[in-house]
C-alpha cells in the first residue's frame, strides 16, 4: 500500500528532535491500523501532543493523531511510550517552611484576639507563591474544617486555614468576623508563601455569609459559600460557588445571588439539609476555581498548569474505580471547558473517550449543569430572604420531572427529589 492511500496527513518533522521526548526509545517496525482500516508499516519515534512520529521504511517521517488508529495500537503504543504517565514541571517540594507539610498546625496566634488552624499541602513547590482557601464557620473554626478541604488542598497547592474565632453571636457581628479575618489574613502573608492575588473565602451558615462580606471589602479571586445567607451588596470580582443542602432553607437566597452574579457563578447541591457539604463537593469546587483561574491565566503559569493536569489525571485514575461519573465530569473539564494542550492531552483525551461510554457518566456531568438551571429557574426569583418550610406546586413539579429525567443518576435523581420538598432549618421556623 502507498503511503498516500494511509489517510493520515503528513508533514516534515524533525525526527532526531522527537525521539527526545520520550523516555522510551523508538519501536519496532510493525504494521499500524487505521480507525478508517488502512495500514501502515513503519517504526513508531514518539508521541508529542496527541500526535504519533513514524517513520517509513524509505526514512519518510509521518505524523498521526494518535485518536486515528485502532483501539490495539493506541494500547500499543500507551504502554511503549508511557502515555498514562502524567508530564508535570521540573519543581521541587517546598522546603524550610513556617510549618511542617501534610500536617494541620492548631491554634496559631495571629494577635492577640485572632488565631487560625492552618495546612500546608505535601504537593507545595519551592518558589511558587500558593493560593489560600480561608474558611470561617457559624461556631467557630475547627480542625474538622480543615479536614473538609484537604484533598482539595493537595490536588490544588492550595494552602487552607480556619479562623478560630470567627463565629455567629460575635460582637459588631459580620464586621467582627471580618476583623478577625484581616488579622489572620495578615499574619498568614507575612510567615507564608501565598499568593496575595489568589486568597479564596469559604465558609458554612454564618461563615458563608462571612465569606461572602470578606470578599466585599478584601481582594479575592473567589468564594465558596455554603449554606450561608447573603448579606447585602455583591462582591466584585472573582468566581462564585454557592453550594446548599437540597432542603437548606438558604437555598433561595443563594440561587438569588447565583442569578445576580451570573457566568461568574454557579450553584453546586448535597441532598441534605442546612449542613456543610460533604468533602467530594468540596473538593469539587475547589477543583473547579483552582482550574477556571488556570485557564484565564494560562499563559503566565505554564509550570502550575502542567502541575495541576498531573495531579488531576492521578486522581481521575482513582476515581475510575469507586465513582466513574465524576472521573468522567473532570476529564470532560480538563478537555473542554480548561483545554488541556500540554503533553497531557493524548491521556485527557483518551480518559474523556473511555468514560463516555457509560451513558450513566455523560448524564451525571449534564446532571449538574440541569441542577444548576433547576436553582435559577425556581429559586432565584424569591428574593434574599432565607426561607424555611417553604416549597411551592410549580417547584414540586419541576423536581419530580428532573428526578424522573436522571432516575439512576449517582447523586442527581436523589438532590432532584428533595429539591421538591419543603426547605427546612435548624429548629424549624422561618429563619431570616
Amino acid at each position: 500500500m502507498k503511503l498516500r492511500d494511509f489517510c493520515f496527513v503528513v508533514v516534515a518533522v524533525s525526527f532526531v528532535g522527537l525521539l527526545g521526548l520520550e523516555a522510551a526509545g523508538p519501536t519496532e517496525e510493525r504494521e499500524w491500523t487505521s480507525t478508517a482500516g488502512t495500514k501502515l508499516t513503519a517504526t513508531a519515534t514518539g508521541v508529542e501532543n496527541g500526535s504519533v512520529a513514524f517513520k517509513a521504511a524509505n526514512g519518510r517521517a509521518i505524523s498521526v493523531p494518535l485518536d486515528k488508529l485502532v483501539e490495539a495500537d493506541r494500547a500499543f503504543l500507551t504502554e511503549h511510550f508511557e502515555l498514562n504517565k502524567p508530564s508535570s514541571s521540573e519543581s521541587t517540594q517546598a522546603t524550610d517552611l513556617a510549618h511542617p507539610l501534610g500536617e494541620t498546625v492548631q491554634n496559631i496566634e495571629a494577635t492577640s484576639d485572632s488565631s487560625y488552624h492552618v495546612y500546608l499541602p505535601e504537593s507545595l513547590k519551592a518558589g511558587r507563591k500558593a493560593p489560600l482557601l480561608f474558611f470561617t464557620s457559624a461556631g467557630g473554626g475547627k480542625p474538622a474544617n480543615i479536614e473538609l478541604m484537604k484533598v482539595g488542598s493537595e490536588l490544588c497547592g492550595w494552602i487552607v486555614a480556619a479562623c478560630v474565632e470567627s463565629r455567629n453571636g460575635n460582637p459588631n457581628g459580620l464586621a467582627g468576623n471580618h476583623e478577625h479575618t484581616k488579622d489572620c489574613l495578615e499574619h498568614i502573608f507575612r510567615t507564608l508563601p501565598v499568593d496575595e492575588e489568589r486568597v479564596y473565602f469559604t465558609g458554612g451558615s454564618g461563615g458563608g455569609a462571612t465569606s461572602m462580606y470578606n470578599a466585599s471589602l478584601l481582594d479575592h479571586a473567589g468564594v465558596i459559600c455554603c449554606i450561608g445567607y447573603i448579606p447585602e451588596g455583591i462582591p466584585s470580582g472573582g468566581f462564585y460557588i454557592f453550594i446548599n443542602g437540597a432542603t437548606d432553607y438558604n437555598r433561595t437566597p443563594s440561587a438569588h445571588w447565583r442569578n445576580k452574579l451570573g457566568e461568574d457563578a454557579m450553584q453546586l447541591y448535597h441532598s441534605g439539609g442546612h449542613r456543610l457539604p460533604p468533602e467530594w463537593i468540596m473538593t469539587d469546587a475547589m477543583v473547579r476555581l483552582n482550574g477556571m483561574w488556570l485557564t484565564k491565566e494560562k499563559e503566565d503559569h505554564p509550570d502550575e498548569r502542567v502541575d495541576f493536569e498531573a495531579s488531576m489525571i492521578e486522581w481521575i485514575g482513582k476515581l475510575k474505580a469507586r465513582e466513574p461519573w465524576r472521573a468522567y465530569a473532570w476529564s470532560h473539564f480538563l478537555q473542554n471547558d480548561y483545554e488541556v494542550d500540554s503533553a497531557n492531552k493524548s491521556i485527557v483525551d483518551d480518559l474523556v473517550r473511555e468514560l463516555e461510554a457509560d451513558e450513566k457518566n455523560v448524564k451525571y456531568r449534564e446532571g449538574l449543569i440541569a441542577l444548576d438551571k433547576f436553582a435559577l429557574d425556581e429559586f432565584s426569583s424569591f428574593g434574599q430572604g432565607s426561607q424555611a418550610e417553604h416549597v411551592t406546586s410549580s417547584i414540586s413539579r419541576a423536581a419530580a420531572n428532573l428526578g424522573e429525567e436522571y432516575a439512576g443518576v449517582p447523586h442527581i435523581a436523589e438532590i432532584a427529589t428533595n429539591l421538591g420538598k419543603p426547605s427546612v432549618a435548624i429548629g424549624g421556623g422561618r429563619k431570616k
